[in-house]
C-alpha cells in the first residue's frame, strides 16, 4: 500500500507505505489496528505504532489472495471469496487477530 492517508475527523495526514505491494487487496480494520491480508502475494501486515509490521504469510495459497470481500464484524474479521492462486473460491476465512486465521466454505 503506497501514499496513505489517514482521516480523524479534522485533518488528513499520511502514513507509511507498506513494506509490500498488495495489490488487488483490501485494508480492513482489527480494534484500532489496520491489517491488509496478502494481494499479489502472501504477506500479511499491520499498522501498529505509526509502521507497518509483518505478520505470518497467509496459509491458505501458495502464491497469491487477492479480488477478495472484506468486513469486521464483532470484533473479527471475515474474507469472502476472491481469488486462491489465481483460481475462484467460495471460502469464507475469519480471523480474530489471535493464533490462526480459520476457514470453511461458503454455505451462503
Amino acid at each position: 500500500l503506497n501514499n496513505i492517508s489517514s482521516y480523524d475527523g479534522h485533518a488528513i495526514s499520511s502514513i507509511a507505505s507498506s513494506t509490500d505491494g498488495h495489490w488487488k487487496s483490501n485494508l480492513a480494520k482489527l480494534g484500532n489496528v489496520p491489517i491488509v491480508v496478502a494481494g499479489y502475494n502472501r504477506q500479511v501486515e499491520q499498522f501498529v505504532d505509526g509502521k507497518w509490521i509483518k505478520l505470518e504469510e497467509f496459509p491458505f495459497c501458495q502464491y497469491s489472495y487477492y479480488a477478495y470481500s472484506v468486513v469486521t464484524f464483532k470484533n473479527q474479521l471475515y474474507y469472502f471469496g476472491g481469488k486462491l492462486d489465481s483460481l475462484d473460491t467460495e471460502l469464507v476465512i475469519t480471523y480474530d487477530g489471535a493464533g490462526r486465521p480459520q476457514f470453511g466454505p461458503n454455505r451462503g
